[in-house]
């Protein structure tokens, strides 16, 4: 599934409740499962990163070792303003910005499941009965209302 379509997925209909409670959990599992694969190819992007850093700072120093001028800060300037430095230091950043839209995916079906029950409570307590004849829906959202504080009373 991708980003979008659990966007989608996210909306509660209240008419289909039976098949929004049967999705939900394989819905949610999926999200998890992308969020453990964002996770693991953002550390060995970090890893990756890292390694980069090493060659590149081992190259200078085995280059220009030697030379005088080649301080601690300007081995560290160089490397961060390399090309493939940037480049990596980009794609790390975008992995991490995928396991944090992965993470707040997650916790939104999280809360989504909790907005199910509820929503499932309110039905069981009839608040959803179309409008009787003869009733305006003001009055029918008192009675609702009212059906719904005696069943969590219950």
């Amino acid at each position: 599934m991708t980003i979008e379509e659990i966007k989608e997925l996210i909306q509660i209909d209240k008419n289909c409740l039976d098949l929004v409670c049967e999705s939900h959990a394989s819905i949610y599992d999926e999200i998890g499962e992308n969020l453990t694969k964002a996770v693991n190819k953002r550390d060995a992007l970090k890893d990756e990163f890292d390694d980069l850093y090493a060659r590149i700072d081992l190259s200078i120093r085995n280059e220009h070792g030697g030379e005088k001028g080649w301080t601690e800060n300007r081995i560290e300037n160089t490397i961060i303003t390399r090309s493939d430095y940037v480049s990596k230091k980009e794609e790390l950043r975008a992995a991490n910005e995928e396991v944090n839209i992965w993470s707040q995916k997650k916790e939104s079906f999280s809360q989504r499941g909790y907005m199910i029950r509820e929503l499932c409570e309110i039905y069981k307590a009839g608040y959803f009965n179309t409008i009787p004849e003869g009733q305006t829906q003001e009055v029918t959202y008192d009675v609702g209302r009212e059906r719904l504080r005696r069943a969590r009373e219950q």
